[in-house]
């Protein structure tokens, strides 16, 4: 009698038929499992990111598409990530960013869809709160970009400003979100960047009581150039990349010299990207 059932288990097995949800009770030949679980409660502020992880199953060749979205009062329906696979996938990692919010929080709800080679379709759904990163961003100061005549640190990182190196020579120039440029006299000085960041000068700006959602806001209904020329004492330049911001930039000082390696500009830094 146990050999009969054990048999029975087996080919129900071989079926390969698959929960499509853990919520439901619905059969379907493609499965997602995704982690975290339904009832872990994921909270997170504006700007933070969370990683997903997708384990796929089909009972046909392999998982060809992929598609996630999400849905909140305040942004609606967006398609995040939709990717095909030439070969057969058995996990992904998709890594989710909190977005900027008006409100004190949301709810945004994360759908996970997949396609197998014959056409079976399956979807997954998580929840997660967004809180509004309403809290005044910490100003990383003393830094110095040096002229690049000098041959010293002219460039910067974003997300680790204070770890300046020479663009030119440096094997970090690839990541040199922005860069010094100078005339012979170091009296034409101007701002670009390396990775195609982003800049807004806005010397009108509350630099003292950014948070990160106003610098967003304001961020992205500017005007963002690919650099900032005639650079003077005091300038507030907003930073980022496409349309998200990542920090606030403030001249603090310009210091002009006959000794070409004693030329600078001084700095103080907002990151945003401190809370991803």
């Amino acid at each position: 009698m146990k050999k009969i059932a054990c048999m029975l288990i087996a080919a129900s097995a071989l079926t390969g038929f698959f929960s499509c949800d853990e919520d439901k009770d619905d059969l379907s030949d493609v499965a997602i499992l995704v982690s975290p679980k339904a009832e872990t409660g994921v909270v997170l502020f504006s700007g933070e990111k969370a990683r997903y992880q997708l384990d796929f199953y089909t009972t046909h060749e392999r998982v060809s598409r992929m598609k996630v979205r999400s849905f909140n009062a305040v942004e609606g329906e967006l398609t995040l990530l939709d990717t095909t696979f030439a070969a057969k996938p058995s996990t992904y990692d998709f890594i989710y960013t909190a977005p900027y919010v008006s409100r004190d929080s949301i709810d945004v709800l994360l759908t996970f869809e997949a396609w197998d080679d014959a056409g079976s379709q399956c979807e997954v759904r998580r929840n997660v709160t967004v809180k509004s990163q309403s809290a005044i961003i910490a100003e990383k100061s003393g830094i110095v970009l040096w002229s690049p005549q000098s041959g010293r640190a002219d460039a910067l990182s974003f997300s680790d400003p204070s770890q300046t190196f020479n663009w030119r020579s440096s094997p970090d120039s690839v990541n040199a979100d922005i860069y010094l440029t100078a005339n012979d006299g170091f009296t034409l000085l101007s701002l670009r960047s390396n990775t195609k960041a982003k800049l807004v000068r806005n010397n009108s700006f509350d630099y003292a009581s950014a948070t990160a959602l106003g610098t967003q806001i304001v961020y992205e209904s500017s005007r963002r150039s690919d650099l900032i020329d005639q650079l003077n004492t005091n300038d507030i330049i907003l930073v980022g990349h496409d349309s998200r911001a990542e920090g606030i930039i403030r001249i603090q000082n310009i210091i002009r010299s006959d000794d070409t390696d004693e030329c600078c500009v001084q700095i103080a830094f907002k990151g945003i990207a401190s809370f991803n």
